[in-house]
């Protein structure tokens, strides 16, 4: 007999209802992601001015609206460099990622992060340089997901066709982007209870 089966049938002894596994092996989650704000270049920090030498910004931080990852986004085509991103996940466990920032565009990290607590900037290529750090369209999960999709995703209550999935980072990055008022409802499977 599965661990998984034994431990239904014990929550089910608790109370009648309760189980964990699914015909699919893994555990049942929805999560609500309610209105996270419009993905902005400039959410988490304002654009710094890089120096001659590599710098750690410690203040002037806004934490992210909800648990979502990042981006950074240069002033020049000239902008090239490492950014060190370190913060925590929605558990408050600590993460590190680096973002390569190149030109102008943003670029979005892959992990999701709920705090961010420094941002390490590389040394400028020409001077006036600026670097600045963003939220994106892309949301994270708080179980690891166990399939290459969601089960389901809602945006307010309407039923989406598609959601880009990162299994390894935990992250969906829907179709209909956040606005500030759309709710996200994510169903899934997950093999952490």
């Amino acid at each position: 007999m599965s661990i998984l089966r034994r431990l239904s049938q014990t929550l089910g002894q608790i109370r009648k209802g309760y189980a964990v596994d699914t015909y699919q092996g893994g555990f049942p989650v929805v999560q609500i992601v309610k209105a996270p704000d419009t993905a902005s270049a400039t959410a988490v920090h304002a654009a710094v001015t890089l120096t001659t030498a590599v710098q750690d910004v410690t203040t002037g931080i806004t934490h992210p609206d909800i648990y979502r990852a990042v981006s950074v986004k240069g002033s020049a085509a000239t902008v090239y460099g490492s950014v060190t991103i370190l913060g925590r996940d929605w558990a408050g466990q600590k993460q590190t990622e680096v973002i390569i920032a190149s030109g102008t565009g943003a670029i979005e990290g892959n992990k999701a992060f709920k705090y961010v607590d420094k941002i390490t900037l590389p040394v400028r290529v020409a001077p006036g340089e600026t670097i600045s750090v963003g939220s994106t369209t892309k949301l994270g999960l708080y179980r690891p997901i166990s399939a290459a999709a969601l089960d389901l995703l809602e945006v307010d209550g309407v039923v989406e066709a598609a959601a880009a999935i990162d299994t390894s980072n935990g992250t969906f990055t829907p179709t209909t982007a956040p606005n500030g008022t759309r709710n996200f409802r994510a169903s899934y499977l997950t093999e952490i209870f």
